[in-house]
């Protein structure tokens, strides 16, 4: 497995495309909600959370312990899990890959160790059930199953971004797509040094899958029941690969940004926030709306949120969220059915 540059979604922090939070295409009249805030007791400093089983798992960064596991709908504090270090049962460099909703377990590649390895989580730990080195030269995003994982790579190719369809355990591509990530590779003697902007995140139910890019609010919708990737319908942004090389998204002071991202059965969400950037600071999340679509790329619902955020899990019918920006301190809990 090769090692290349990753960049999850929920610690990207540049942005682009200006607006406020007014009704967005298709979506209708925006729905507000109001939050309750569930205080949270531990010293942890998120960097992903999925939901396993009815159950929160959030990895946290610069801590021994690097699982962290919180009951649902209640977000009550369970337990720890996860050592980081370099014994054969401990964990390297471990990142979370995308989950589909039937998942009651959730996958994790290590990178220093080279290792996939699917986690349950249990009443009262968290159990290794399956671990094997990923066949294959492009990284693991996404298990859309036990057989079938999305690769990203390709950044050696006239400086474009492809996910693949792969057989993990075998390194057999069964396809491969371009995607609208604006990619600068450069090389030296012995090295290579890849620059990724507009990224791309994947999300799947199995049948379907779904891309969003992090600068625009482009979402793709593709059919990959076959194997291969055939594009059932893409929202938002039109601008094609060449136009978007043109945006100098670094450079954006203010704008929308499109983070946290997840799904259920029925619908897919993605977090739409405004922000503003000042030269060497943090940047201010200013307002933050939920999109809600089917599997089919429809627009459903539009929800306004009022606090500032960029995280998101969503279970049942129940959205958890916080600002990345913030110390951890507290999980806003949204009812949709209000």
């Amino acid at each position: 497995m090769k090692r290349t540059i990753l960049f999850p979604a929920m610690t990207a922090l540049f942005l682009c495309a200006c607006g406020g939070s007014k009704q967005t295409s298709g979506f209708g009249d925006p729905v507000e909600l109001r939050a309750e805030s569930i205080a949270i007791n531990e010293i942890i400093k998120p960097i992903g959370w999925v939901e396993a089983d009815g159950k929160a798992v959030i990895q946290s960064d610069g801590t021994d312990t690097v699982y962290y596991v919180y009951s649902l709908p209640d977000f009550r504090y369970m337990y720890a899990g996860g050592t980081k270090g370099e014994g054969p049962e401990e964990l390297g460099s471990p990142y979370m890959l995308g989950k589909t909703p039937s998942m009651k377990t959730f996958w994790i590649v290590d990178w220093s160790k080279g290792m996939l390895t699917d986690f349950q989580a249990g009443p009262d730990s968290l159990k290794a059930l399956v671990r094997f080195e990923p066949a294959g030269e492009d990284d693991p995003a996404l298990m859309v199953n036990d057989s079938v994982a999305v690769y990203e790579g390709g950044y050696n190719l006239d400086n474009l971004c492809w996910i693949k369809l792969v057989k993990p355990h075998t390194g057999e591509v069964l396809d491969s797509v371009l995607t609208r990530a604006v990619i600068e590779v450069q090389k030296g003697d012995g090295w290579m040094s890849v620059n990724m902007k507009n990224v791309p995140a994947y999300i799947s139910d199995g049948k379907t899958l779904v891309v969003k890019y992090e600068y625009t609010d482009r979402v793709e919708f593709y059919d990959i029941s076959d194997g291969k990737f055939t594009l059932k319908k893409a929202v938002g942004d039109p601008r094609t690969l060449e136009q978007l090389r043109t945006e100098d998204f670094w450079k954006k002071t203010q704008g929308k940004y499109y983070e946290g991202f997840v799904a259920d059965r029925d619908h897919v969400y993605i977090v739409e926030y405004d922000y503003m950037q000042e030269e060497k600071s943090p940047r201010q999340i200013l307002s933050s709306a939920v999109l809600m679509y089917d599997w089919d790329g429809n627009p459903v619902r539009k929800y306004m949120l009022d606090k500032p955020v960029d995280a998101l899990l969503v279970y049942k019918d129940k959205m958890f969220c916080f600002n990345t920006e913030e110390d951890f301190e507290q999980v806003y809990a949204y009812s949709l059915d209000s």
